[in-house]
């Protein structure tokens, strides 16, 4: 599975992806993170050699952003989540 293969951190969430193409979203409540997570993002795109994943960042205003490389045959792709 590959858990953390890339981890983006910000104040109250914290964004960890796998080797497998996804993407699974943390939050903080009262001083404590949640066990489960809030979001899991996958790729779009459905393919193993996007490397989906491969960068991740976690920004204010809940804002995840997301690297995948191989998308496009090479050209890379970052994809932008609001929620």
């Amino acid at each position: 599975m590959g858990f953390g293969a890339s981890v983006g951190l910000s104040s109250s969430t914290a964004v960890i992806s796998t080797m497998a193409n996804i993407v699974y979203v943390f939050k903080e409540y009262d001083s404590h993170w949640d066990e489960t997570p809030t979001a899991t993002l996958s790729d779009p795109g459905r393919s193993t050699g996007d490397l989906f994943g491969a960068s991740v960042s976690a920004g204010a205003k809940n804002t995840v952003l997301v690297g995948a490389p191989g998308t496009d045959d090479g050209s890379g792709a970052a994809y932008l989540y609001h929620g």
